[in-house]
């Protein structure tokens, strides 16, 4: 997203409606965060409804949404068709196959996890419980072997303690009884 027009919004949309209890310069960097995610979403959506792989370049920019500008739609298909972005997205998407190991943390970035485990423990979290409290689920099973493997290790290394370890939703350990 651009930044002007970031900075626009935050000032004359966001900045009036709401009253915030922190540094400015923190909340904007908040807010910009959440809005690039959207923004992101947002465009991923859009090319996958609009794409037509029977159409050609030329025919999907003609074909100008409503609501977006001629400018913005041809920039953007232009974008979208560049060797560099389909090489990127090519490789994203193999890399995305290489991933074994599913996780269930979501969404939730691990920064945020790692606070929230920091504050019902009063401890930072080790990479190793962060670990273990993203690929447990819910009823403390692990997502899959692999992932039970990788925890078993880290705790025979002495990495994380089974019994004292808490997801960060509140559930037990896997190895904790309900």
């Amino acid at each position: 997203m651009p930044k002007s027009y970031f900075n626009n919004r935050f000032n004359n949309v966001i900045k009036p409606h709401f009253c915030f209890m922190t540094i400015e310069e923190v909340t904007r960097g908040y807010v910009y965060r959440s809005i690039a995610n959207k923004w992101a979403a947002s465009r991923q959506k859009l090319w996958y409804e609009f794409k037509d792989p029977l159409k050609t370049k030329y025919e999907i920019i003609n074909n100008v949404l409503v609501g977006i500008t001629r400018d913005q739609w041809t920039s953007f298909v232009n974008y979208r068709y560049k060797e560099e972005t389909q090489n990127m997205c090519k490789r994203n998407a193999e890399n995305r196959k290489k991933q074994t190991v599913p996780h269930t943390g979501g969404s939730k970035p691990n920064s945020r996890r790692r606070a929230e485990m920091m504050a019902e423990t009063g401890s930072k979290p080790r990479r190793a419980q962060l670990y273990l409290a993203i690929h447990t689920k819910k009823d403390a099973s692990y997502v899959n072997e692999q992932a039970k493997e990788i925890c078993s290790s880290y705790a025979v290394s002495g990495l994380v303690s089974p019994t004292n370890t808490r997801r960060s939703s509140g559930a037990s350990n896997p190895s904790d009884n309900h």
